[in-house]
């Protein structure tokens, strides 16, 4: 390791390849823009099917076999992104499953998903497509 500049190795002469050349061009790509999940939370490490950290201290489990825990964990994940309502993981593990989520999950997720700033931004974009076809009902652009 040395301190960013040099042409060539201060240890034994070899030129170094800068990718200067590269660089200086600005290259266009053709394409669809998605939007990345930051996967940089705590709790990503250590359960990446948890991610946000939701089930870090939940006991609940007792009663769910390791692919309904994953399930739940992805889904819950999932739906705070997307903006959808937690409710709706519970029609969708009865879905998969056949049986009813316990109610220890839907507690503890509704507890969460308050606690957190989703209902804030899930009404900020109701809010504006609200708006959207408001202009769109107006004749407004």
């Amino acid at each position: 390791m040395f301190e960013a500049g040099p042409k060539e190795c201060p240890e034994c002469g070899a030129a170094l390849n800068t990718g200067a050349a590269e660089r200086s061009e600005i290259k266009t790509v053709a394409g669809n823009l998605t939007e990345l999940v930051d996967e940089t939370f705590d709790n990503a490490e250590r359960d990446p099917s948890d991610p946000l950290g939701i089930f870090v201290d939940f006991k609940g489990w007792r009663h769910l076999t390791p692919e309904q825990i994953d399930f739940v964990k992805r889904t819950v994940t999932q739906y705070y992104y997307k903006g959808t309502k937690p409710g709706a993981l519970h029609y969708r593990f009865q879905e998969k499953f056949g049986c009813a989520s316990p109610y220890a999950i839907k507690l503890h997720v509704d507890a969460f998903f308050s606690r957190s700033d989703y209902w804030v931004k899930t009404s900020a974009k109701a809010a504006q497509k609200r708006e959207y076809w408001q202009r769109i009902q107006s004749g407004g652009a």
